[in-house]
């Protein structure tokens, strides 16, 4: 996934970039004014593009006018300190508007949005063997992954799929910016978390927002959620 960060603050924009490279693996690119990143979008369009309202020159609504005559696909996320401009943001078919500071769990919600929009195209389902059927599953849906023994448990919202396919298997499966690897009996969905906690016996334990099962997280593994 390609995302651009236009800003022309460079604290605000490493402040992103860093929170970015903390939920997944993305390629980021920076740049510090919209007549670069129009010329850069038309070249080569970028997945996301988290934009800056105020800025020299072209401002960041300005710039979006543009883009969208040429670009309809790239999803334009507004980040900034003024609150006044979000009706016009989202005349330009903006997906959200997060006004500064931001935070790592706000940008977790717009990533996880971004995310669920793209729909069910064959890139986000995977098929999964239970008994003697295979389910084809929404990978946006798939709260966790759970090596038991011989088995692997995948767990929704509304269902607990059991299946013989190893956890080597989901982790090749999945969607690494969505999906992260915590520990060697667990994949669990980045965008799903609710807490995660420190634990006497483990390193930490990952509690979810729709479900009550319980994920671990190794010490070795804390730095790929962000916990450093």
């Amino acid at each position: 996934m390609r995302i651009i960060i236009c800003d022309d603050n460079p604290v605000e924009r490493n402040l992103l970039k860093r929170y970015l490279e903390s939920i997944g693996s993305f390629t980021i690119t920076e740049m510090d004014n919209a007549s670069m990143l129009i010329d850069n979008i038309k070249a080569f369009p970028a997945d996301i593009i988290f934009l800056d309202i105020d800025m020299p020159g072209i401002s960041g609504i300005e710039a979006s006018k543009k883009i969208r005559t040429f670009n309809s696909e790239s999803t334009i996320v507004f980040v900034t300190a003024h609150e006044q401009y979000a009706m016009e943001a989202f005349s330009v078919y903006a997906l959200d508007y997060i006004v500064k500071p931001v935070t790592i769990e706000r940008l977790k919600k717009t990533l996880g949005r971004i995310i669920s929009n793209k729909g069910t195209t064959n890139d986000t389902l995977i098929n999964i063997k239970y008994k003697q059927s295979v389910y084809k599953v929404r990978q946006e849906e798939i709260i966790l992954v759970e090596k038991n023994v011989n088995k692997c448990y995948v767990y929704t919202k509304d269902f607990t799929y059991e299946t013989v396919s190893s956890i080597r298997k989901f982790e090749e499966m999945l969607d690494k910016n969505i999906f992260v690897k915590t520990h060697s009996g667990f994949i669990v969905n980045r965008f799903k978390i609710l807490k995660i906690v420190p634990s006497k016996y483990l390193s930490y334990k990952i509690y979810f927002s729709d479900i009550k099962k319980v994920a671990h997280l190794s010490r070795s593994n804390k730095a790929l959620l962000g916990l450093l």
